[in-house]
């Protein structure tokens, strides 16, 4: 899945996203962004979530981004934000910030 038009909104609910080249790619040239809540990403080949830009960001919730070599790939300044502390991440990479639960 990839979201990649100025100021493009993706949500991604209740999924399993497996077995692909990059689960979910957040690109573009300003203020893309990615919601993604109670969803797997296993087993992709390069990536679980990326995103590239310095103003797009992704934030995930209660999901699951496991068995691939990159959890959270992270380019040209883009942001992943923890919302809760109820992801599991395997593979390099990390969340920028981590928002708590309201």
């Amino acid at each position: 899945m990839t979201s990649n038009t100025t100021g493009g909104r993706l949500f991604v609910n209740d999924s399993y996203i497996a077995f692909n080249l990059g689960g979910v790619n957040v690109a573009g040239a300003l203020n893309v962004s990615a919601l993604i809540v109670n969803t797997q990403l296993l087993s992709n080949t390069a990536f679980a979530v990326q995103a590239v830009g310095q103003s797009n960001v992704v934030a995930i919730q209660t999901s699951v981004l496991n068995s691939s070599p990159v959890g959270i790939s992270l380019l040209n300044g883009a942001g992943a934000i923890s919302i809760g502390p109820s992801n599991q991440v395997t593979g390099t990479g990390s969340f920028t910030s981590t928002l708590p639960f309201k």
